[in-house]
């Protein structure tokens, strides 16, 4: 309300020296440009935004105060004569800018949010599209799974002209976590079915020299291999060892150990060696479970005596008024049992046999004086 009345002030002071200000011949102003329209934007205002006489203060001024006013009045009317040179004008300049208030740094903009970016409307398919999504879904999940039988069928009818090919990719639309542009070799590898694997590679002749798409490139230690193709997917020997009979069986069809990267050509030797590499591996695994079976009752036996050192609830002893046995007394016997709580079980079996001891001697002293 305030800002509105002194703006309101302004703008009637202005229309009442309407016929001053058109006869003048310079007319100064300092402001900024929000302030500026105060005095050119509005109605019926003797200043137009165009005018050629408006200039601003040639020097620096201070607060708009009246005696600010008066003194900036002074210095365009009055003629001035100084006898100084360029850089003591400069050095009064700015010592002038220099004792001026520091304004006050502007509040750092808030960012705003950016717009949240509208929603892509869903491409409606058409059925035919959507009965091809259909059984590209169904023979992936196949080939996933491991159904071989029923694999073989769905190719023979349809599978074939829909991938175009044993070779062909798997379509853009599907997520990359899913295959998008890979083979159904490269599936099957990275899912672990090494039946699925062979079926490709033998019956189908399914190429392993194709590299995998950037999304199932393998990494080790932030690192990966140019050129990774199936064989580099599987994650297990057994899917490894598929890639290695058929490279030893068709040697042939492909360069297995080249752009194939297959590592080892599974001969019967090297086969017969991994067979008895994994069992000395099997019998050293088994005898370290019966060493560990040994080890238990051992340390069975060594809690029961433990357990038997426990001391016993407390007798009441005002019940128990005669010599107790091991030749003491209820509260004689409470109380050794209260010492030796906090001992080793070798301590404790030691304290064990001087109570005995004591009590035989006692128990013949005792058969002696009769």
């Amino acid at each position: 309300y305030g800002e509105q009345a002194l703006k309101d002030d302004i703008r009637a002071l202005l229309v009442e020296w309407r016929e001053d200000i058109e006869a003048s011949e310079r007319i100064f102003i300092r402001a900024n440009t929000a302030n500026m329209r105060i005095f050119l934007d509005f109605d019926d205002s003797p200043i137009p935004k165009n005018d050629e006489r408006l200039r601003t203060f040639p020097f620096p001024t201070r607060r708009p105060t009246q005696a600010e006013v008066v003194r900036c009045v002074t210095e365009v009317l009055r003629v001035k004569i100084s006898h100084l040179t360029e850089e003591a004008l400069a050095a009064q300049d700015q010592a002038l800018l220099d004792s001026l208030p520091k304004p006050k740094p502007a509040p750092a903009p808030t960012s705003k949010p950016a717009p949240a970016e509208p929603k892509a409307a869903p491409v409606k398919l058409s059925k035919e599209e959507e009965r091809n999504r259909d059984l590209w879904n169904r023979m992936l999940d196949m080939v996933r799974k491991g159904r071989l039988e029923p694999l073989k069928t769905f190719w023979d009818k349809q599978g074939r002209d829909l991938v175009g090919g044993v070779n062909g990719h798997l379509p853009d639309w599907l997520d990359p976590k899913d295959g998008a542009k890979a083979t159904l070799l490269q599936v099957a590898t990275s899912s672990a079915q090494p039946e699925v694997v062979r079926w490709l590679l033998e019956d189908l002749r399914a190429d392993p020299t194709i590299p995998v798409p950037p999304q199932l490139v393998r990494y080790k230690d932030g690192e990966a291999d140019e050129g990774q193709t199936a064989y580099d997917l599987a994650p297990n020997l057994e899917t490894r060892n598929v890639f290695g009979r058929c490279a030893y069986a068709h040697r042939d069809w492909w360069d297995w150990q080249g752009k194939g990267r297959v590592k080892t050509i599974l001969t019967p030797e090297v086969e017969a060696k991994q067979k008895r590499e994994e069992a000395k591996r099997a019998k050293m695994r088994e005898r370290a479970k019966e060493r560990e079976a040994a080890a238990q009752p051992a340390v069975a036996e060594e809690a029961e005596p433990a357990k038997q050192d426990r001391p016993a609830k407390a007798p009441d002893q005002k019940a128990k008024t005669g010599p107790q046995r091991l030749g003491g007394s209820g509260s004689n016997a409470a109380t050794e049992m209260q010492s030796v709580a906090g001992l080793t079980p070798e301590m404790r079996a030691r304290i064990e046999r001087e109570r005995r001891a004591r009590a035989a001697e006692a128990r013949m002293k005792t058969l002696g004086s009769g």
